[in-house]
């Protein structure tokens, strides 16, 4: 269900960069203020803004999406790490609000660009080592 938001999130950012009209753009900006995930609402102006930061870095969104859906936090690269911790505080709240997967990719991408520790959580989460199979 998280997946489906974010790609909903992208979508609507996709459309207000391609319209020719400001039609859409008004209609995102209009819209009542809400989280970015109840059903048949867009996401409000300051979630577009946030994921817009993370939508410039080539395929950062579909590398988010993935741990979404059950993938590896070692599917983010560096470029994307760097635009994720680089979100304001007001974009934390408003786009991961209730997501369980948040400091988990927050962990690991101050781990992957050398940020430090984690905000509160006493130490930087790091990043197992690699899982080998014996055969």
């Amino acid at each position: 269900m998280k997946a489906a938001c974010i790609f909903l999130v992208a979508i609507a950012l996709l459309l207000t960069s391609l319209a020719t009209t400001s039609a859409v753009a008004d209609n995102i900006e209009s819209s009542p203020r809400a989280t970015t995930c109840r059903r048949g609402e867009l996401p409000t102006k300051l979630a577009m803004l946030c994921w817009k930061a993370i939508f410039e870095v080539p395929f950062c969104v579909f590398e988010i999406v993935k741990v979404y859906e059950g993938g590896s936090v070692f599917d983010i690269g560096k470029p994307c790490c760097r635009a994720f911790v680089d979100l304001s505080d007001d974009c934390r709240i408003e786009v991961f609000q209730h997501s369980k997967f948040f400091p988990v990719i927050e962990g690991f991408c101050k781990a992957v660009i050398g940020a430090g520790p984690i905000g509160g959580a006493g130490g930087v989460v790091r990043a197992p080592p690699p899982h080998h199979h014996s055969g």
